[in-house]
């Protein structure tokens, strides 16, 4: 692979990722903050002057986390740290004549940002923060796909759905782990996360007349968290049962149980 430095970002020759003789393997960036999503207007071929989730193309013995924060500090100047990857998407463009012109396997990784202020790089000319629930004319397919998805992220678990629930302190670990491994997933939740829920469940089951509970993620000081917690912890809120409804009326619509 043939690789350089245009305009302080790595590339591959143009002759590479047009009309290529395998797929290009690609990541993104994808940054959260209050139900919006950070995205960037592209300068380049494919989707120029559309909308994305800022990213670009791995170099050669790249990591796929490597490239992610390579990637976010030199398309939005900042540094990140990559959490899990939440999408994969495949952009196939042809030509007039039916030709493939570009093909794309692009990663997108959930991150958090550690320092810096998002601002445009060199391959694209803007970006801004979009409210997920808008409806976003001139964006990408793969982003468009991506946003639908995010929209919806609702994971119903039913008994039924469980193949084990284990409660353990890995080795290396300080604190308990919970592990409820499902047909095709395994979610994971920290011992204070769990703790937090096993209260509210508490809570609301002995109450005589509440039926709902709401805890929202905030920043504790040191003496009021237990040792060795991170300062963000889930604390309950002062919020009526109808208020609460609504709330779950917004993430959820109508749905019913089946």
């Amino acid at each position: 692979m043939i690789s350089g430095l245009i305009g302080g970002r790595s590339f591959m020759e143009k002759s590479q990722r047009e009309y290529p003789r395998l797929p290009v393997v690609a990541v993104g960036i994808v940054l959260l903050r209050e139900g919006k999503i950070l995205l960037a207007k592209r300068r380049n071929p494919p989707g120029a002057g559309l909308w994305s989730i800022p990213g670009g193309v791995m170099e050669e013995g790249e990591k796929l986390e490597e490239a992610v924060i390579r990637e976010a500090k030199e398309e939005l100047g900042i540094d990140v740290r990559p959490a899990y990857p939440i999408w994969v998407s495949e952009v196939v463009d042809r030509d007039e004549l039916g030709r493939i012109r570009y093909h794309y396997v692009i990663i997108d990784y959930l991150c958090d940002v550690l320092s810096g202020t998002p601002s445009a790089g060199s391959d694209v000319s803007e970006v801004g923060w979009f409210d997920l629930n808008s409806e976003l004319a001139e964006v990408t397919r793969s982003t468009r796909d991506l946003i639908k998805a995010l929209r919806r992220r609702v994971i119903n678990v039913r008994n039924s759905d469980v193949e084990e629930l284990i409660i353990c302190t890995p080795e290396g670990h300080i604190h308990k782990r919970i592990f409820l491994v499902l047909k095709d997933a395994i979610i994971v939740l920290q011992e204070a996360t769990a703790e937090s829920i096993a209260r509210a469940v508490v809570e609301v089951e002995m109450h005589p007349t509440r039926r709902c509970i709401r805890l929202k993620g905030m920043n504790i000081e040191r003496p009021f968290r237990k040792r060795g917690y991170n300062e963000y912890q889930l604390i309950e809120t002062d919020e009526k049962d109808e208020d609460i409804r609504k709330r779950v009326k917004e993430l959820i619509g109508d749905e019913k149980d089946s």
